[in-house]
Parts: structure tokens; C-alpha cells; sequence
């Protein structure tokens, strides 16, 4: 019976798959950098509110998805995210009683983008203004 014989890989073969397995390693820790939320900061939201949570996660998406965020990120303290609550958050109403987004309204805000699928997780949402 005859051994198979292998041959040995160059070493630049050894070396380029070294290299991918390591980048591959690597995306894990950059894919979640990239997908942090503010929503996850008490600041932003309480912790005891997680349906407030998941609609700050919604807009965070839909925020996410513009091409242009216009005048959203020359909002001042209104500014989306950077650890403002989500209740001051420019063209955002939450309701004090249900502790829901219940207005979102950004017209003439010069956005740009896709609209985010997420946005239908608004489920309190009554009323939304996205005109130019």
C-alpha cells in the first residue's frame, strides 16, 4: 500500500492564509463597533424601559440607514444620540404615560437615505412627517 504523498505549500500560501484567518478573526469585534447604539446607554434610555429601548433600537436603524442625516447632526442638545435622552432627541415625541415614540417628525430636514424597515416596530407611532 503507497503512502499519499503531500506536497508542502509554499511558504507565501502558508503565510496569505495565516493573514485571512486572522482578518477573519477580527471581524466579529468590527461588525459590533460599527452596530453599537446609543439606545444601550442609561442616558439615552432608562434602564427599567425596554419598549422605549426597542423604539430608540428602531430609530437608531433608521437613523443608520441615511445617506445624509441632514440637519439631525447639527441639532445641538437635540443632536441624535451622543448620549442625549431619546426624549429630546430632535423631531422625537415619547409619550410620558406609555413611555413610547409616538411622533416622529422631520420635515425640511434635508434627509437622505432608505427608510429602514424598522421603522414599523414604531408600534406606537401616530404620526410621521418625513417631507423635504
Amino acid at each position: 500500500m503507497t503512502k499519499p504523498r503531500f506536497k508542502k505549500a509554499p511558504k507565501y500560501v502558508v503565510l496569505a492564509a495565516a493573514a485571512a484567518i486572522a482578518l477573519l478573526a477580527a471581524i466579529p469585534a468590527l461588525s459590533s463597533a460599527q452596530t453599537s447604539s446609543p439606545c444601550d446607554s442609561e442616558t439615552v434610555v432608562p434602564a427599567d424601559q425596554d419598549a422605549l429601548r426597542a423604539d430608540c433600537r428602531a430609530l437608531w436603524a433608521f437613523y443608520s440607514q441615511l445617506t445624509d442625516p441632514g440637519r439631525l447632526d447639527n441639532a445641538g442638545s437635540e443632536q441624535w444620540g451622543q448620549n442625549n435622552p431619546l426624549s429630546s432627541w430632535h423631531g422625537v415625541t415619547v409619550d410620558t404615560t406609555s413611555n413610547r415614540v409616538t411622533r416622529l417628525e422631520l420635515s425640511s430636514k434635508r434627509l437622505r437615505g432608505t427608510i429602514s424597515a424598522e421603522i414599523s416596530k414604531l408600534t406606537n407611532l401616530t404620526w410621521l412627517a418625513l417631507l423635504d
